[in-house]
């Protein structure tokens, strides 16, 4: 009887919401914080960014769908089907921000959030793709060279004050659980509204279900 809308948030049968922080809004617009507080409509609780939840993707034009249905990138990055990232050196980004390596061991972010591939490339925390040379490689496939200038996908050396686009890329980006998220033995953790983050990168609801 209840409905998981498109930022976490759990619509309950008698038409409160459940928030990922446990705080409960009910149907008068008034808000239940955890420890029973009643707080005003124009209360604005916290945002968190959960992993799967609330992101718009946009991917860059030549993104090329292939028989799996995945999406390869401009860049070598495939989209895999369950939301997965693929590098160019067979590693996966994971929806929950991690990096699994090929032979399944996870990979230790740096601290700036970058991890280092083994193809001697280095993964930034935007997607992009730093090569050995220092050229920064982006997701449409754009080359920004160490002096600032862009080399286009087409070849073409793009005009003086070029701005690349931007992407929202599925796997990047911040994520922010909220306070009073527990972790369990298996390395899940369990969010106050009873959601459970899971190794894995997806989301186990509380009927049961898997995000």
């Amino acid at each position: 009887g209840t409905v998981l809308l498109p930022d976490g948030t759990i619509r309950k049968a008698n038409g409160e919401l459940l928030l990922p922080d446990g705080t409960v809004k009910l149907p008068d617009g008034t808000y239940r914080l955890p420890d029973g507080t009643v707080m005003p409509a124009s209360y604005k609780p916290p945002v968190h960014h959960l992993p799967g939840f609330a992101r718009r993707n946009r991917v860059p034009e030549g993104s090329k769908p292939l028989p799996d249905g995945s999406l390869q990138l401009p860049n070598g990055m495939v989209l895999l089907p369950d939301g997965s990232m693929k590098m160019p050196d067979g590693s996966v980004k994971l929806p929950d921000g991690r990096l699994k390596r090929q032979d399944g061991t996870f990979a230790e972010a740096r601290a700036d959030g970058s991890y280092a591939l083994s193809d001697g490339t280095v993964l930034l925390p935007n997607g992009d793709i730093k090569l050995a040379n220092g050229d920064i490689l982006k997701p449409d496939g754009a080359v920004q060279k160490a002096d600032g200038t862009f080399l286009l996908p087409d070849g073409s050396v793009a005009p003086l004050g070029y701005r690349p686009p931007e992407y929202n890329l599925p796997c990047f980006g911040a994520v922010t659980l909220p306070s009073g998220t527990v972790r369990l033995a298996d390395g899940s953790q369990k969010l106050p509204n009873g959601m459970i983050l899971r190794p894995d990168g997806t989301m186990l609801m509380p009927d049961g279900s898997v995000k």
